[in-house]
């Protein structure tokens, strides 16, 4: 695929404009109508074009096709982006159970960590499952694969498919408890789901860290990964490698996305955070 992505240093190529969708649906495979075919390519070319203005003017990042590059962005809106519900309900989530942490000033935090060095995370999935897979390993050295299947079909006041609040997901997990991939059947019996009564993984502990960066930081190098809201601009569907910097416009929207963070470094005088997404292991 990078053969044809890098041909003639260009994505958006005449030559090319064929072979490269047929490359992709490869890779990602699509199940389209006769009609929508061709609106599909149409999105397609317009975000190659978008590809290649990117990275002939960005440095530091990659960009290239992913598997949302038919779609436009208010389908990634609708269908991936977790917006963070900031609501009444959110009060429920600050009980006394929630230990806040802040970082102490003193403790020595490093330059650079990455919890992947020593295989604490997991597969990539689609949801908010990522952080309690790598807690799990760090306290019984033991991989787990969190259903995030139950996790939409089953949390019914966190709003499933369209969005959602990680604390709240987090707070059900110490009272109504996770299960594991292979313990969830999401259809039996020709059902559309069905919830099971009794989990099997449970919280123990909910932190609530102080929204800092040596406090992450910190957090993260002496305790483990942390689940975090972030800014997430549409753009970034495709994005493929490197390092994306901090904007004006992402300073300016409110968090929209959960990710897991998993470490930090520096990079020719850039510092950066290691994300780990939850758009699904494509």
């Amino acid at each position: 695929m990078m053969d044809i992505l890098d041909h003639e240093g260009s994505l958006f190529n005449k030559p090319n404009v064929i072979s490269v969708p047929i490359t992709m649906y490869n890779i990602y495979p699509r199940v389209y109508g006769t009609d929508e075919i061709y609106d599909r390519f149409e999105i397609f070319c317009k975000n190659l074009e978008i590809i290649d203005e990117l990275n002939s003017k960005n440095n530091s990042v990659i960009y290239g096709i992913t598997k949302f590059a038919d779609w436009k962005d208010d389908e990634l809106k609708t269908n991936n982006v977790s917006y963070i519900k900031f609501d009444k309900m959110d009060t429920r989530f600050m009980y006394s159970n929630w230990i806040h942490l802040k970082w102490d000033g003193k403790t020595k935090i490093p330059i650079s960590w990455d919890w992947r060095d020593l295989r604490a995370v997991t597969h990539v999935k689609s949801q908010m499952a990522a952080v309690v897979e790598s807690l799990y390993y760090l306290k019984y050295g033991r991989y787990i694969s969190i259903s995030e299947s139950e996790m939409v079909d089953c949390d019914h006041m966190n709003e499933g498919c369209v969005g959602g609040n990680t604390k709240h997901a987090l707070w059900r997990g110490s009272y109504k408890g996770f299960i594991q991939h292979h313990d969830y059947f999401p259809s039996p019996l020709g059902h559309r789901y069905y919830c099971p009564k009794y989990s099997t993984i449970f919280l123990d502990k909910l932190y609530f860290i102080h929204p800092d960066e040596n406090s992450i930081a910190w957090f993260i190098s002496y305790i483990g990964p942390v689940s975090l809201n972030l800014a997430m601009l549409q753009i970034n569907k495709l994005y493929k490698g490197g390092i994306i910097m901090d904007s004006k416009e992402c300073r300016e929207i409110i968090p929209n996305h959960s990710a897991e963070a998993i470490g930090f470094g520096e990079e020719n005088g850039t510092k950066y955070w290691i994300l780990k997404n939850s758009w699904g292991h494509e």
